[in-house]
């Protein structure tokens, strides 16, 4: 019985998750268009609005460390947060913590979602086919370049969301893109969400999820000459703070 009780839980959620996305489009267009208001500032609204219905729905409390380092990130610079990724829950925590719009990477199918595609891209994100590397390679290439500095990307260079409780191996093909951005790479480490919801059979499960917001780095000012070994490096300092999260 619990059981059943907890997936007609799942179901609203997605329920009020769509109705959200649904208005959130009308209510951008509503705020930028008719009220005048600033599309970056309607975003980052919108971006914590429904980063709070997430916490909700799925009976969250999260708990976070270093909110501060916004503070010191320089105007004028492309933001990379990087993090390390256990579920779905991970971007609406992100969202509700930046005070960016935050656009992130994709599957191309998303995109077929009435709304989300769309959403997806008015944040700066970007829409794949894993299929077909090459050509999702010089997409996120593309966005990155043309992309506005008062938006951040979010990047989980393991590739997938991580089963085994830890830090997989990053991927240095991400972290070069923020590289040769010139950007502000913000380390991101998260412990918890995953025993919520995939973890748990899909079903909803209270609980606290633990994020910590790390000293930036600035890729002007270190050593990137050999991307593997900086993608290692930050998989390192972020797999430590999740340890001591978990």
């Amino acid at each position: 019985m619990l059981k059943v009780f907890g997936l007609l839980n799942s179901l609203f959620a997605g329920f009020v998750i769509i109705l959200f996305m649904g208005t959130a489009v009308l209510r951008l267009f509503l705020y930028t268009t008719i009220l005048r208001r600033k599309e970056t500032d309607v975003m980052v609204q919108m971006g914590h609005e429904y980063g709070r219905l997430i916490m909700f729905l799925s009976k969250s409390n999260l708990v976070v460390e270093g909110l501060t380092v916004f503070d010191s990130l320089p105007a004028g610079r492309r933001i990379f947060i990087v993090s390390n990724h256990e579920s779905y829950l991970d971007i609406p925590c992100v969202l509700l913590n930046s005070p960016y719009p935050v656009g992130f990477i994709a599957k191309s199918e998303l995109g077929r979602i009435p709304l989300l595609g769309y959403w997806i891209k008015k944040t700066g994100g970007v829409l794949f086919n894993r299929n077909d590397m090459r050509r999702a390679k010089e997409t996120l290439e593309n966005t990155v370049s043309s992309q506005a500095t008062d938006r951040a990307v979010l990047i989980f260079p393991e590739g997938t969301r991580n089963k085994e409780g830890t830090v997989a191996p990053f991927k240095a093909g991400s972290i070069r893109i923020a590289i040769e951005s010139d950007a502000i790479i913000l380390p991101v480490a998260m412990a918890g969400a995953r025993k919520k919801l995939e973890g748990n059979g899909w079903i909803v499960k209270r609980g606290d999820i633990k994020m910590r917001f790390m000293q930036p780095i600035d890729t002007r000012t270190v050593d990137v000459s050999n991307k593997s070994q900086f993608a290692e490096s930050l998989r390192n300092l972020i797999l430590k703070a999740h340890q001591e999260l978990s």
